[in-house]
Formats: structure tokens, sequence, C-alpha cells
């Protein structure tokens, strides 16, 4: 449920827009609290973690999602949630910096 995401994501200004479908918003959940877990969210040198929630963290969330058109043809041609996964491990490695926030310029304009 929405209730799990931290506080802080609203506070950051990256909770879903309201006007989102329960799926839509679930699936912007389960971006969040993988990029969180993947230590995407941190940043600093040395690590992909530039704490913005970008694209390719919404993806993820889709893939995670079950139930959505997006995790069906997700599915459809290959793409699993944990393939994605170790591929942003691989390209983005987990940051040990806290946490700034936000969206990436290309989530931003997806989400508004």
């Amino acid at each position: 449920s929405l209730q799990a995401v931290p506080s802080a994501v609203s506070a950051v200004g990256a909770a879903p827009p309201e006007r989102f479908s329960d799926l839509a918003r679930a699936s912007f959940e389960a971006a969040y609290l993988a990029a969180s877990r993947l230590g995407h969210l941190s940043s600093g040198t040395g690590g992909g973690g530039d704490g913005l929630l970008g694209t390719d963290h919404l993806l993820l969330g889709m893939a995670m999602t079950t139930g959505t058109t997006a995790s069906r043809a997700l599915k459809a041609v290959g793409v699993t949630a944990s393939g994605l996964e170790e591929a942003l491990l691989t390209l983005r490695p987990p940051s040990p910096q806290p946490a700034t926030g936000g969206h990436e310029p290309s989530a931003q304009a997806l989400l508004a």
C-alpha cells in the first residue's frame, strides 16, 4: 500500500500525483522502494546513487506491479523485475551517501 512509502517521499516531492490510478501509484511506490533498497536514492561519488528517482526506477516499479498492462507487456518480451534490478546494479552501483530526494528531470516530466 502507499502507506508503506516513507513520509520522506512526500517531503521531497516524490509522491505520485493524486490523479494517477491506484495501480500507477502502486508502481510508483514499488519504484521508490526499489530505488531506496538498491541504494540509488543516495548521492555521492563512486556510486550510482544521485539522490533522484529516475525513469529506470519507474520501469522497475512497473515490472514489479502485477496486474498492469505495463507488467504484462514487459513480461511478454522477457523483461523481469529481477533482471532489471540486476542491470540497474551493474549500471548504477549503490552510493553510501545520504539521500537528497526528488526526481530526475526525465522522471519529473512523466509525473507532471
